[in-house]
């Protein structure tokens, strides 16, 4: 009797696979016996099954669905990853890379479904703080922690450009591009924004920039800089710009 493979979607949902196939839970009457859909069969109509009973197969039923080798190696994967970040004192910098790193190899196929570390960077860190007991959401915004792998870019640079905690918190977020704009550019915008903001701090302010080179082209106009307040203190604001020359 054939075996079933079980793991963990993102939802902390089962996932069956067997025969390169993918399958989500169902229902498992009192005897134990668990039926399983395919996860194609919304979006391809595929009508395949399969029964199990304590992790075996019983009956599998056929599929009109082509399975889907790299979606089904990338999903295992991350389950792994997921299993390693409650598991191992390595940053999720670099376990993703030990992880994903191999399927990169092996075509297209797999290249052009691999989720980028920025897209599941939040996710696998919820999993962290779960996993060590740390508070997942800060009270206030003294207790917000910043760590190195959140706001670390694709080019190596930070995203955070400023942490000033001299009186209420004031963080400020920017990419290099957007500090180089910030120093050439000719127009900008400000606006600030309370329902953005997380809950630990006032206001979300916004500086954007346009990148337009002249007056026939049309306005292109872009965020550049986002400042998270505890209070409105724009006056602390341009003085920590003017401390870092801009």
């Amino acid at each position: 009797m054939d075996v079933l493979e079980i793991i963990q979607t993102s939802k902390n949902l089962d996932c069956a696979i067997f025969d390169r196939h993918q399958y989500r839970l169902h229902r498992a009457n009192k005897q134990n016996i668990c039926s399983w859909l395919c996860i194609k069969g919304r979006s391809s109509n595929c009508l395949g099954t399969l029964k199990s009973k304590d992790g075996k197969v019983l009956h599998v039923s056929s599929h009109v669905c082509i399975p889907d080798v790299a979606a089904t190696e990338i999903a295992k994967k991350l389950c792994t990853i997921e299993k390693r970040v409650r598991e191992e004192e390595q940053s999720v910098s670099k376990i993703f890379p030990q992880e994903m790193g191999p399927l990169f190899n092996r075509g297209y196929d797999y290249v052009e479904n691999i989720p980028t570390l920025p897209a599941v960077r939040a996710q696998l860190y919820r999993i962290k703080r779960k996993e060590q007991g740390t508070e997942v959401e800060p009270k206030n915004s003294q207790k917000s922690e910043i760590m190195d792998d959140d706001v670390i870019m694709e080019d190596g640079s930070s995203f955070l450009l400023a942490d000033d905690d001299s009186g209420s918190r004031i963080l400020f977020f920017t990419s290099t591009k957007g500090r180089g704009i910030l120093k050439t550019g000719q127009n900008f915008f400000m606006d600030g924004t309370f329902t953005s903001c997380c809950m630990q701090f006032y206001q979300l302010y916004t500086n954007h920039a346009d990148l337009s080179e002249n007056e026939e082209e049309d306005t292109i106009i872009v965020p550049i800089i986002f400042k998270t307040l505890y209070s409105f203190e724009i006056s602390r604001v341009e003085s920590k710009f003017h401390y870092y020359g801009f």
